[in-house]
């Protein structure tokens, strides 16, 4: 052993810490909002050939682009509320997954492309399995909302 080496570890399997793996998920949730983000360029140029009948595409992508990008924000920030938001977005992209994955295959007779298969099935599922550990769990608190101030009451004052 050189002594360089002295303080390293022998096991090369050691458990990865909480944070490293909230910042993974989180990395999948921001792909996920540029994916949302470059989606709703795409159906905002759609709307400029196909007219008014495309806005409701372009409104909810960008909302859903919005959310996502704010839920990793949250993420950021260890909220609880970002992780059960993540938990059911992921949820509802991986079961939307393997609707296409079906239907794919009863139409085409062929499965989706590696692309779709990664971004749709696989990292949602990874994002959920990775916010479902313990340690992971463990690692979000609960963010008060900001407190409300106090309005002094004016005394003497009445309503008409």
């Amino acid at each position: 052993m050189a002594p360089d080496d002295a303080g390293m570890e022998t096991d090369s399997r050691r458990e990865p810490e909480p944070l490293d793996l909230v910042e993974v998920i989180r990395a999948l949730v921001l792909v996920h909002g540029a994916i949302l983000v470059a989606s709703t360029l795409e159906a905002a140029l759609f709307l400029a050939f196909v007219g008014p009948i495309a806005i409701p595409t372009v409104v909810v992508t960008g909302l859903f682009a919005v959310l996502t990008l704010a839920t990793a924000a949250g993420l950021g920030r260890r909220a609880r509320w970002a992780r059960h938001l993540t938990i059911v977005a992921e949820a509802v992209v991986f079961l939307g997954g393997l609707v296409d994955l079906v239907l794919a295959i009863l139409m085409t007779h062929a499965p989706l492309g590696p692309v779709p298969l990664l971004t749709r099935l696989v990292a949602p599922a990874a994002a959920i399995v990775l916010l479902r550990r313990p340690a992971v769990r463990g690692s979000f608190v609960r963010i008060p909302p900001p407190p409300v101030p106090e309005v002094p009451a004016l005394e003497g004052a009445t309503l008409r």
